[in-house]
């Protein structure tokens, strides 16, 4: 292991000897660790380590099986890669994703409805006429400032 893994996994002393396991406590890289060797292939599954949001780190663990030559011997390469910050950056994006959907669609859909009215009655009365155009610019700079943001 590396002293990142032991950070990781906040290990104080050396941990030779004891199981991958015992240290991880997580029966999903068992199991990876163990299909991978059965089937050969490589397998990747995420873990995730602690529940609390402040220290909750979410891991990439791929197993890489692989026989030694000297004897045959099945063994694999584990690798506990952490792609928290990379989770939290996507869940940052469709956010946003989803925050300006929703802000886009208010003022589109204002501009629908007031178009809708007037192409039913172009003849509207003057001050209705200047009310909804005002609405509509106000709509307008909203948009504007949405997208330059």
């Amino acid at each position: 292991m590396n002293p990142q893994f032991a950070r990781l996994f906040r290990l104080v002393s050396e941990a030779n000897g004891i199981g991958l396991l015992e240290i991880v406590r997580d029966a999903i890289v068992d199991r990876a660790v163990a299909a991978a060797l059965e089937t050969g292939e490589l397998r990747s599954e995420p873990v995730t380590l602690g529940r609390e949001l402040e220290s909750r780190r979410e891991l990439e663990v791929p197993a890489v099986p692989f026989i030694t030559e000297n004897n045959g011997v099945r063994t694999a390469v584990v690798l506990f890669r952490d792609v928290t910050q990379v989770r939290q950056v996507e869940e940052m994006r469709r956010d946003f994703v989803a925050n300006v959907s929703h802000e886009l669609r208010t003022p589109l859909s204002i501009f629908r409805g007031y178009l809708e009215t007037l192409l039913d009655d172009p003849a509207q009365p003057h001050d209705e006429l200047v009310r909804i155009l005002t609405v509509m610019d106000r709509h307008a700079e909203r948009l504007t400032l949405l997208v330059e943001d």
